[in-house]
């Protein structure tokens, strides 16, 4: 699952978002491209570009209730993707992980519980700053929901090294099969809550506090 990871939060960059939206916890997201790869000697000349440019910057929100312009979201060259299949948008999809011990799950396998899925990877720093708020999610609902942690890292053992070094317990999974259209996304993280019956509740792109006890109602049913 190879993926060309954005330096999307260099010091200077990460004050002016949060300068122009107010407050210190600004949404971020790194961002994919799906289009075809492009030689890795641009990778250095699209990169000052962006931190040149990148002056205004509305990603997932962060913005919002602002006057202010904000660019597009620049898009950066990427390797390969997994294969993407065709699923329901709104209904859980069938596809196949790989867990940290190496077993398969098929993750409509876990309906019968509300489930509480990320797509992140240690190289994004958005992904790697809301983690605290998801295991603390993850320790008080995980009697009622489960949670999938999917890595798109393009070697899973640095995701695993990551959480064992953060002492994370959330499960955490790589892609053993194409990726459905549900999961196929331009930025992460970017977090999907699904019902007990598979169906599709919440959705955000974009770093979020996931701490908070409205999310906590969201995976114990009394919400």
């Amino acid at each position: 699952m190879a993926a060309f990871a954005i330096s999307c939060l260099i010091n200077n960059f990460q004050k002016q978002i949060q300068e122009k939206s107010g407050n210190g916890s600004a949404c971020f997201l790194c961002i994919y491209n799906r289009t075809a790869k492009i030689p890795s000697t641009m990778h250095s000349i699209i990169r000052t570009v962006i931190v040149a440019t990148a002056v205004s910057f509305n990603l997932a929100g962060c913005l919002s209730g602002s006057q202010q312009k904000a660019e597009e979201p620049v898009q950066l060259p990427t390797n390969e993707k997994p294969a993407i299949s065709a699923a329901p948008v709104g209904d859980i999809p069938s596809f196949e992980m790989t867990d940290a011990n190496g077993n398969k799950v098929n993750l409509q396998d876990l309906k019968g519980k509300r489930i509480f899925m990320n797509l992140w990877a240690t190289w994004c720093p958005p992904c790697v700053a809301e983690m605290p708020s998801i295991q603390d999610l993850y320790n008080k609902t995980s009697g009622n929901a489960a949670f999938v942690m999917l890595s798109f890292d393009e070697d899973f053992n640095k995701a695993k090294s990551f959480v064992a070094r953060k002492q994370f317990s959330m499960p955490i999974y790589y892609a053993a099969g194409p990726l459905p259209n549900l999961l196929n996304v331009d930025g992460i993280p970017t977090t999907y809550i699904f019902d007990e019956n598979g169906k599709l509740v919440f959705s955000h792109t974009g770093m979020s506090d996931y701490a908070d006890e409205k999310f906590v109602a969201m995976l114990s049913g009394t919400r």
